[in-house]
């Protein structure tokens, strides 16, 4: 009886170590799946972005096209130059159809195109505070941070 006692305690030491070890592999799973969750989570803000980076390009290109068709629309004067004058206008048009139908009213209020059905002040407000949420604008100052008025 006394041999089966300590055979069966024993066999709960062995018992316990395996659970504590089962218990700190588990424990060390847990911290790698947390760490792979963190790593997978910067990722997606590194590629989220990169693509607003790339959007904000391809919206300050279509901006520019559609000053410089302004510029050209207003410089071809005169009854000789009416079909380029309509040409130009239409080329014009297709790029501001081109930003209304593709970029959200921020974007459009961030690279100074037309903001429609939108109070303006209120999209500023919420393009200051996108920018101060960005890591990649992070050095900038909060325009909310102004410095204490000087004393009279």
């Amino acid at each position: 009886l006394l041999r089966d006692m300590n055979a069966q305690a024993a066999t709960l030491k062995a018992r316990e170590r395996e659970l504590a070890a089962d218990r700190a592999e588990a424990a060390a799973l847990r911290a790698e799946l947390e760490a792979a969750r963190r790593r997978e989570e910067s990722m997606a803000k590194g590629l989220l972005s990169l693509d607003v980076f790339k959007l904000d390009i391809i919206a300050r290109e279509l901006k520019e096209m559609e000053t410089l068709l302004g510029v050209m629309y207003k410089a071809a004067a005169g009854p000789e130059k009416t079909a380029l004058r309509t040409d130009l206008g239409a080329l014009r048009d297709q790029v501001r159809d081109i930003m209304n139908r593709c970029l959200s009213e921020t974007q459009k209020l961030h690279i100074g195109s037309t903001v429609q059905g939108h109070d303006a002040s209120l999209l500023l407000d919420i393009l200051e505070a996108l920018r101060d949420l960005h890591p990649a604008h992070a050095h900038r100052p909060a325009t909310a941070a102004r410095p204490p008025p000087a004393a009279a």
